[in-house]
């Protein structure tokens, strides 16, 4: 089970999010963006919650690609990672 379908099915049974991404890629790097990150998109000028970083696959290598996202109106979207900050409080 992927981290948004874990993360969909906490928050259905009202449990929360998945708070911590363990996974690696074959670099052994860890996700930039965590869930329930709070983020900055900067292209589109909008504060969104991180729902989880995808690890893309190319053949036996893997990496750490789009975000994907959750706005204040509950849509989800997707985003590059250069086009995040984090929002620190």
């Amino acid at each position: 089970m992927n981290m948004m379908a874990l993360n969909t099915l906490l928050r259905f049974i009202g449990l929360g999010m998945v708070t911590i991404d363990n996974r690696s890629d074959t670099r052994g790097y860890k996700p930039d963006w965590q869930p329930g990150e709070k983020v900055w998109i900067n292209n589109i000028r909008q504060e969104a919650t991180v729902v989880e970083q995808v690890l893309v696959y190319d053949y036996a290598d893997s990496y750490w690609g789009d975000v994907i996202l959750e706005y204040a109106n509950s849509t989800l979207g997707a985003a590059n990672s250069w086009q995040l900050s984090r929002i620190v409080k």
